[in-house]
């Protein structure tokens, strides 16, 4: 069994608080395109790792989005 105290005393950072998001989203819908069967097919490990990999694409367009603010302010 898992512990589930092990984390608690280290907070969520940003990548959790995205995959907290997504799988909100997810669990709010009951057909999953991307893995084309209804999402009560999809086992809980499914959906956590679909969520903890929407959050990763977050972060990477965050970054873009960032760098290419920097780079605009640094042409001005």
């Amino acid at each position: 069994m898992m512990d589930i105290w092990k984390y608690s005393d280290t907070g969520m950072n940003l990548r959790d608080y995205f995959a907290a998001a997504a799988l909100t989203g997810l669990l709010a819908n009951s057909y999953n395109d991307a893995i084309n069967k209804p999402l009560s097919l999809a086992t809980r490990l499914d959906i956590a790792e679909m969520a903890y990999a929407q959050a990763d694409v977050m972060l990477l367009e965050r970054e873009r989005t960032t760098a290419a603010s920097s780079e605009a302010k640094e042409k001005t």
